[in-house]
């Protein structure tokens, strides 16, 4: 078996746009059929007959593919168009494609609201959704801003990001109508060096018009005003400022937006200028007449008012003079008296009103609105109030005539603080001789929510402001979990209630949910919420997803539940356990966690901001982070183990105010062997048995041969004597009877030699029906002694070869009674 291992060429496409995939490979001729998928889906194919079959919106780029060439064009894309892609050419896996997909960001929309003070940030039809940070210059801490950000789904699966900020102040300009105006506006230090382009625009209930542009390219403008005009030589080193000449007030009082534009940046300054009617000076004389007409009026009526208590007193003195019912005048003289103190007492009471009513009306009367504040709650928060500085200050802070703070002898005063404050208010000490008496409320509590008073007193006069306080506990999570029959969604530590609600994918009637939800504040104030519906259908299904609306509207929190069928693998090979995320998200975090007897472990980490990966199973099971960017995070365990990896799996994705997660059961099974492998098994086994048992039938046979052989060495020797004896005697009388016929034979060369006594023994006991002559018996002796030699030589090896031939089958005959299946392995007789 050979396995091929292919990396994927990686591809991204752009929305509604054309993309090319590509896909090459070698022809040497024959037969050619290409096919290409999507994940497991045949979406093109071409037939070796030509027959072409298309089931998306692709078409082969080459028009002949014989030639090498099976790349394809993926016309349209959108957001379907993602995930991974494989060429199959000849029925052999060419090429792996993983496709992204973009919708870039085109532009960025940046408006300020007059009436909330509020700046809204929005960008639309991107993919995937892209993450929004503020920030500001000079930079202030992140918590400060508390941008409220909403990301909403948009047409064929795009997205739509929206964020609101309050902004902390705006730049204002007062100036007197017939100066010369300048605006302030420079360039990021970033777009200095690089071309860039700007736009000053004027906005004035809710109509928008253009003043003035400049390119810093071309070194060119396009006025739109007469009157406005850039300083060339300073634009081209950051300085934007708008001069505007002799300004008016019917005109050029309103909002002006500078905005540079270079590369990917968009900068924008907005600044109010208020330009107040009429000629220098001539509003604030209109105010001091209004005000000397006013305390004229009012010394008029306080000195009628003393003429008339005057001629009172004056009237009561002769009544009481020409009485007859005061029998003494000494008592007539004390009721006099007492008439006339009470007179000048009230005189001097007037006089003391009138001094203060002259002293306000010099000092001004300030009316301000109510301001409103949102704190967080366990946060500081600072209520503002400002006032003139002259001299010495008083400072009193009151909610609903409870003391809160109070500051006077160049000190804070804690003597009449009321106790849920104590510890948690102060003031800006060193900002107090500026006129800034804000307060500080630190660890802000529900119950700190209401409306406060700031009072403060100068040599010029009082001054009251007020400040309503709100409290809100900000979504923080939202947990979503499967007990039973039942999918419960619950969020706590929240102010004020947030409004749940539940929906599906796919989409199901809301009414079928059975949707119970309980609502409960804890002695903090702060909400729990806890929602639950029962199950429809198989739940492997349906997404369940629960969404929690803040009271205000701002803050959307979302999440969501996948609960798949139970999946089984085989022990020792590779599995696949998906996690397939409904969106690709740009920021989030990925864990893998495991779950068996009642045990939690958290095997897989990965954060995509910082790229920061942590796996505790190191070579037993990981994670294709660049896969999980586009929406699959499935974890590929390498060699599973029934006793080690079967268990619950759950992956979680979580990303702003979205939480997706998917749960998996998953068995691991002992691995069952077919019949070709059982085979092969057992062959092995057998081949292994019949060389071990060969090897001890061998040993055992030559220590056997050794010992028959020593055995067997003496009893030959003694065997061996007589017969050397014999033919030592029979080679001495064969010289002996050689000679004399030699001798017998040159005398008569036709004369017969008769037997020997020794010569016929011999031939009887070699050749007894065969007559001889003395030649034939000497040969016949000799033939038969070499015969007799190499048969005693033969004799010890045909017994030692039957005594192995007795072992080996010994040995055999019991070890196939005892495993008769080695009778079936080929090969081992």
């Amino acid at each position: 078996m050979i396995c091929l291992f292919f990396s994927d060429v990686r591809v991204t496409c752009i929305f509604s746009e054309e993309c090319v995939l590509p896909c090459t490979f070698t022809h040497t001729g024959g037969e050619l059929s290409v096919q290409w998928f999507q994940q497991d889906s045949l979406i093109l194919s071409l037939q070796h007959t030509g027959n072409i079959l298309n089931n998306g919106n692709l078409q082969f780029l080459s028009d002949d593919v014989s030639k090498g060439n099976a790349s394809v064009r993926l016309s349209n894309v959108d957001t379907r168009s993602k995930g991974r892609y494989r060429c199959v050419v000849n029925n052999v896996t060419q090429l792996y494609v993983a496709a992204t997909v973009e919708a870039p960001i085109r532009s960025i929309s940046m408006v300020r609201s007059e009436l909330s003070g509020l700046i809204n940030c929005s960008t639309r039809e991107v993919y995937p959704a892209p993450v929004l940070q503020w920030s500001s210059e000079p930079r202030v801490p992140a918590g400060i801003l508390q941008p409220i950000t909403r990301i909403t789904p948009a047409r064929k699966g795009l997205f739509t990001v929206e964020s609101v900020l309050k902004q902390l102040n705006y730049s204002k300009l007062n100036i007197s109508p017939g100066q010369t105006l300048v605006i302030p506006c420079r360039a990021p230090k970033h777009l200095q060096s690089q071309s860039f382009s700007v736009l000053w625009t004027f906005s004035r209930e809710n109509q928008t018009t253009d003043v003035l542009g400049y390119d810093s390219w071309s070194h060119t403008s396009r006025k739109v005003w007469d009157q406005a005009e850039l300083k060339g030589d300073e634009a081209l080193k950051g300085d934007l400022s708008l001069n505007l000449k002799k300004p008016t007030a019917s005109e050029h009082t309103g909002i002006y937006t500078c905005e540079v534009s270079g590369g990917k940046t968009r900068h924008l300054i907005q600044t109010r200028v208020k330009i107040p009617d009429g000629k220098p000076g001539e509003a604030s004389l209109k105010y001091h007449l209004w005000m000397l007409g006013i305390v004229a009026g009012l010394i008029a009526l306080l000195a009628g008012v003393l003429i008339i208590k005057r001629y009172r007193a004056k009237t009561a003195e002769d009544v009481e003079a020409g009485s007859n019912l005061l029998p003494e005048a000494s008592a007539k003289h004390s009721v006099a008296e007492v008439k006339k103190d009470e007179s000048a007492m009230e005189s001097r009471g007037f006089c003391a009103a009138l001094l203060l009513l002259l002293r306000t009306c010099v000092s001004g009367i300030t009316t301000t609105k109510d301001a409103h504040v949102t704190c967080l709650f366990m946060e500081d928060c600072v209520l503002p109030c400002s006032f003139r500085p002259t001299g010495a200050v008083v400072i009193h802070w009151y909610k609903q005539q409870i003391p809160v703070h109070s500051y006077y002898y160049n000190q804070d005063q804690y003597g009449l603080q009321n106790k849920h404050f104590s510890g948690r208010t102060g003031l800006f000490s060193s900002q107090i001789a500026l006129g800034n008496a804000s307060l500080v409320l630190r660890r802000v509590k529900v119950q700190d929510q209401g409306r406060y008073k700031c009072y403060t007193s100068t040599r010029k006069g009082n001054q009251e402001t007020f400040v309503n306080l709100g409290v809100k506990a900000l979504i923080q999570s939202v947990k979503l979990e499967m007990v039973e029959e039942k999918i419960i969604c619950v969020s706590q530590n929240i102010y004020p209630a947030p409004e749940l609600t539940w929906s599906t994918d796919p989409p199901t009637d809301t009414r079928n949910l059975q949707n119970q939800t309980r609502r409960s504040s804890d002695t903090r104030g702060l909400f729990s919420v806890e929602s639950s519906i029962g199950l429809m259908g198989n739940v492997s299904q349906h997404v369940y997803f629960c969404s929690l609306l803040s009271a205000d509207g701002l803050q959307v929190w979302t999440a969501s539940l996948h609960q798949q069928d139970e999946l089984f693998a085989e022990e020792g090979s590779a599995f696949l356990v998906p996690c397939i995320i409904p969106h690709p998200w740009r920021n989030f975090t990925l864990t893998w966690t495991f779950i068996r007897s009642a045990e939690s472990l958290i095997i897989f980490t990965y954060d995509s901001r910082s790229r920061r990966m942590v796996n505790l199973w190191e070579g037993r099971a990981e994670v294709d982070v660049e896969l999980a960017h586009v929406g699959n995070a499935s974890l590929h365990l390498l060699n599973p183990e029934s006793q080690t990896h079967s268990g619950f799996y759950i992956c979680t994705l979580h990303s702003f105010q979205v939480r997706h997660q998917v749960q998996t059961h998953l068995n691991v099974t002992l691995r069952v062997p077919d019949d070709d492998e059982y085979d092969c098994r057992r062959s092995w086994w057998g081949t292994a048995a019949s060389v071990f048992i060969f090897l001890v039938t061998v040993s055992v046979a030559l220590s056997r041969c050794l010992t028959l052989k020593e055995m067997l060495l003496p009893d030959r020797q003694a065997q061996d004597e007589p017969r050397r004896k014999v033919l030592e005697s029979a080679k001495t009388e064969i010289h002996r009877v050689t000679s004399i016929t030699k001798q017998k034979l040159s005398e008569d060369p036709d004369h017969i030699l008769p037997h020997s006594p020794i010569e016929n023994s011999i031939t009887d006991s070699f050749t007894p029906d065969r007559p001889q002559t003395p030649t034939s018996a000497i040969l016949t002796l000799l033939t038969t002694d070499e015969k007799e030699n190499e048969r005693n030589e033969l004799e010890p090896e045909s017994a030692e070869r039957a005594e192995m031939e007795i072992v080996i089958h010994t040995f055999y005959t019991t070890f196939e009674n005892a495993t008769p299946e080695l009778t079936q392995i080929n090969g081992f007789r």
